[in-house]
């Protein structure tokens, strides 16, 4: 059995999927009325003959046959939007710019990055890429992408590093979790709690950075899930899934029940940098990356407060 769904269906699911709250994947991922969202959500299910949500009052979950095509929509999407962009690549030549970034890396430093890019020449056309830090490096290196945001550390000493900023670590929560009651944690607080972690398949080195510091710590960590996007994370979060570990910039939004404290030592802070060849590069590529850094320092990023999410 043939079904058709178009692109805009696909892309609205995946918003909803990963904030779980139609105003938040309205007003913050898509840019449309949360009424209209409702209603091509509501319309996919009605085509697929399948309930992909749960609504309940305050919050939204998905089913399981919405967690299946939330994989699967996730992957068609990623797919188009590399096919999409070497299309244009071929067709701009030097006038085309591929980044690439780590879904970890800081939600709104990348939000004004992309809003930066849709605001320069019309001669210039900036494609975004999402993958793991080391598959980012990848690209890179072999001349898919022209640059790209990641998280250090990673293992590319041909390539050139340019640190931007650093965050602390993060921990999202259920608000009625016991240690929500505190404005700041230790590594130490974590001892026998379940944790989720980004996939050992994806940043690699980070999760090696991050296992090492828990060793220092004298605490063997007890994963409980590994999730691919921050997003992942906090949803397996609201299903009591186990404590989630990212920089504090990856929880910038969190969903229905779900707090954020942060570890202010500096021994756990994360570093975001930005990824190039060795060369001598276009203009297009040096401007671009100038503006970057720009972006981070005159931002202060490198001196974040050390807040919490309420």
């Amino acid at each position: 059995m043939s079904i058709n769904v178009d692109l805009d269906r696909l892309k609205s699911f995946v918003a909803v999927g990963e904030e779980l709250h139609f105003t938040r994947a309205a007003q913050n991922r898509l840019h449309v009325s949360q009424p209209w969202l409702s209603r091509s959500v509501k319309s996919l299910e009605q085509k697929l003959g399948v309930q992909l949500f749960e609504r309940h009052s305050r919050r939204v979950e998905l089913t399981p046959p919405g967690r299946r095509l939330l994989y699967g929509a996730r992957k068609i999407l990623h797919d188009f939007d590399r096919t999409v962009s070497a299309v244009v690549r071929e067709r701009k030549g030097n006038g085309h710019l591929t980044v690439g970034y780590s879904p970890y890396v800081d939600l709104r430093f990348m939000t004004e990055l992309k809003e930066m890019a849709l605001g320069e020449s019309p001669t210039v056309n900036i494609s975004f890429e999402s993958s793991s830090s080391e598959e980012t490096v990848f690209h890179v290196d072999h001349r898919d992408w022209d640059c790209g945001i990641i998280i250090l550390p990673v293992d590319a000493p041909h390539l050139d590093i340019v640190p931007l900023f650093r965050l602390p670590l993060a921990a999202a929560m259920q608000k009625t979790h016991r240690l929500a009651k505190r404005r700041a944690l230790r590594l130490e607080d974590l001892q026998n709690e379940r944790l989720i972690l980004g996939g050992k398949r994806l940043d690699l080195q980070f999760r090696g950075w991050l296992l090492s510091r828990f060793s220092d710590a004298g605490i063997t960590p007890r994963i409980a899930a590994e999730a691919a996007s921050p997003h992942e994370a906090q949803y397996l979060v609201t299903r009591g899934t186990g404590i989630a570990l990212a920089n504090s910039g990856a929880f910038r939004t969190s969903p229905e029940g779900v707090i954020v404290r942060l570890f202010p030592s500096e021994l756990v802070q994360t570093q975001t940098a930005i990824v190039l060849r060795k060369e001598r590069h276009s203009s297009v590529i040096a401007e671009f990356v100038n503006r970057v850094v720009q972006m981070a320092e005159t931002r202060g990023r490198t001196r974040l407060p050390m807040h919490s999410a309420a």
